[in-house]
């Protein structure tokens, strides 16, 4: 196919909405205040649109990259290409949102009708970094695709915490605001660095380890509902660390027989040689069906229940001290983390 028209292509303005608004003829209410400048050689075809050499810059973020729009009279308009970013800072979307005098989930409704079920697209993406939530994601690669509803952003490659970071995340086919399904599997990284990332506080394991997370919501993952999220985490860990927690101390606590706080033991850390962790979430809570930890002083294990929505804990659990494994010492989990207050399975067992 012949192009009937080729050149260089510029458009810059200070206000992204100004500029929908002229070329829409019409106010546009459902767009961020932000500048946007694109510079491309274009070549048209009949119903094609070819942007090579095209340098975009947004939200402050620039791109590189090749876009081909096609729109046959016949069929769902595309779009197909490549961009390179140096940076994409999704938290910079959050505040630029909540300016709009538009409800969010309305604006969600109005995009997933007028974009994701009018056109499809497969859009290959990098950048240098990429800062999702606590998230900083380095030398991403990443994809882009719709097809008649369904919609998807799939991270290919990339690191944190000094490991890789793939995953998936899929739009629910009911719209934006019907949620959908994150995954994630992050390989042979360094857990105390993502731990300081997302603030933890209390005995929480480090180490070098995997970890792999399941989530389905239907509510949009931009509000607080989307905590009520059901799915599955594992996290396994080799020669680490459980922060806070000195072992000789707590289990000499659990041996006095008397309630106390987590707090009294948590002067040392407990080394272990390997750490597994299996939980499910569903409801506001999370099952912990699993949590062990081997280490050359002991071995720990805790299950039970967690409802994250109040921080509150009901776990049972049980200390084996290596130098007296014929004696295990069985504890109660209650309160509210990190201020957990333990109770030896002995206070419970007596009557008053």
């Amino acid at each position: 196919m012949k192009p009937f028209a080729s050149g260089r292509l510029q458009v810059s303005t200070a206000s992204l909405p100004a500029l929908a608004a002229w070329f829409e003829g019409a106010s546009h209410e459902g767009l961020p205040e932000s500048s946007f400048d694109l510079s491309a050689n274009v070549t048209t075809g009949d119903a094609t649109l070819k942007l090579d050499d095209l340098r975009l810059a947004i939200g402050g973020a620039t791109a590189t990259g090749v876009l081909d729009v096609v729109a046959p009279a016949n069929d769902t308009p595309r779009v197909e290409g490549t961009l390179a970013f140096d940076r994409i800072d999704l938290n910079g979307l959050q505040p630029l949102f909540a300016q709009l005098p538009v409800d969010p989930e309305e604006l969600a409704r109005h995009m997933t009708e007028a974009f994701a079920r009018t056109w499809r697209v497969d859009v290959r993406l990098s950048t240098q970094e990429a800062a999702i939530g606590p998230l900083r994601l380095t030398d991403v690669a990443a994809g882009v695709m719709v097809d008649h509803g369904r919609a998807s952003l799939d991270i290919g490659d990339s690191t944190y915490a000094n490991g890789r970071l793939s995953g998936r995340l899929v739009l629910s086919e009911a719209g934006l605001t019907r949620g959908g399904k994150l995954e994630l599997a992050l390989k042979d990284a360094d857990l105390a660095a993502a731990v300081a990332d997302f603030g933890f506080t209390g005995p929480v394991p480090t180490g070098r380890g995997n970890v792999n997370l399941d989530l389905a919501t239907d509510h949009p993952f931009w509000t607080p509902r989307a905590a009520d999220a059901s799915g599955r985490l594992t996290l396994s860990l080799a020669n680490g660390r459980l922060s806070e927690f000195d072992s000789d101390a707590f289990s000499d606590l659990v041996r006095r027989g008397e309630f106390f706080s987590l707090s009294q033991a948590g002067s040392g850390t407990f080394d272990f040689q390997r750490a597994d962790i299996e939980a499910r979430f569903s409801d506001g809570s999370a099952r912990l069906n699993r949590a062990t930890f081997i280490g050359p002083t002991g071995s720990l294990s805790v299950n039970g229940v967690i409802p994250y929505r109040s921080g509150s804990l009901a776990l049972a659990g049980t200390f084996t001290d290596a130098t007296n494994a014929a004696q295990r010492l069985r504890f109660f989990v209650g309160g509210s983390w990190p201020n957990a207050v333990i109770s030896p399975l002995s206070v419970l067992g007596e009557p008053n």
